[in-house]
């Protein structure tokens, strides 16, 4: 059966440039999938109904929206706004004062601003057969590090490899995620772990986090 365990309530932020859009014009933007329901027009919307929301997770959305490139959103025109919960890098700021807003630039694209829209919390779904798990700290780390393998390690009733299953792309939840592990786990012995020189990263694409002939 499918169950959850809540990890925290974190922040996902929604990144807008000062686009000058009129009332009456589409607004694009895209991205974070997490809080998708919220931009997309419904009737629950904190958007406007003339603003469009492509969900393509946070990576893509960043990218379309600090290089202005809508056919990442597959549509055409000015990308106004991205919605993530990936926080923008030093060097992604950087690239876009640089690169994309100098007055010099015919193409340029407006100052960026970032507003902290939504309050969330992560969860990590398990899938096995039982009654609830309510997993500690410590279990979270062993089982993301590769320490625990085994559902026995964690639970008397229950046997069988573990088998960590994580999205492939670019996910501001994931780097949520890799936030919390990075600050609540203790370095393991790099030989024995999985994880690059044996301790969590920040990391945004979660395959990042382990060593490639793990």
């Amino acid at each position: 059966m499918n169950k959850y365990k809540t990890l925290a309530a974190l922040v996902a932020t929604a990144l807008l440039a000062t686009a000058g859009a009129a009332s009456a014009q589409t607004v694009t933007g895209g991205g974070a999938s997490l809080p998708a329901d919220l931009y997309k027009g419904q009737a629950d919307s904190i958007l406007p109904s003339n603003f469009s929301y492509a969900v393509t997770g946070s990576g893509t959305g960043k990218k379309a929206f600090l290089q202005n490139d809508s056919q990442l959103f597959s549509t055409t025109g000015t990308v106004h706004f991205a919605g993530s919960d990936s926080v923008l890098s030093s060097t992604e700021l950087s690239t876009y004062t640089t690169t994309y807003n100098q007055a010099s630039n015919a193409n340029r694209y407006g100052n960026l601003i970032q507003v902290p829209s939504v309050a969330t919390s992560v969860t990590i779904p398990f899938n096995k057969a039982g009654s609830a798990v309510d997993l500690s700290v410590a279990q979270i780390c062993g089982v993301f590090s590769g320490a625990i393998t085994d559902w026995s390690t964690i639970d008397a009733n229950r046997s069988g490899p573990i088998q960590v299953v994580y999205r492939p792309e670019s996910s501001g939840t994931s780097e949520m995620f890799t936030r919390f592990l990075t600050a609540a786990c203790a370095p393991e012995v790099a030989a024995t772990s999985n994880l690059v020189d044996g301790k969590f990263a920040i990391k945004s694409t979660f395959a990042d986090l382990y060593k490639r002939d793990a």
